[in-house]
């Protein structure tokens, strides 16, 4: 659901922080992930996902939208 136009979601320095969504944008993609089971990843994209979203509903930094993402 998200990529560049060059087809890149990560900076040259590997900063992902563009590609963060508002409130509004993070409702529609949760909306939209209702109906989905399988997400496919790059070994890279995958190592960011798996090092932050399996304990980040326990992390006292993560905002209410991360920890009920987190939680799905």
């Amino acid at each position: 659901m998200m990529v560049s136009l060059d087809g890149y979601i990560e900076a040259d320095s590997g900063d992902i922080g563009w590609s963060i969504p508002d409130a509004e944008l993070r409702q529609h993609f949760d909306e939209m992930e209702q109906d989905i089971d399988t997400h496919l990843y790059g070994r890279r994209l995958f190592e960011n996902m798996a090092a932050y979203w399996p304990n980040a509903d326990s992390n006292s930094h993560a905002s209410t939208d991360e920890v009920e993402y987190a939680r799905k």
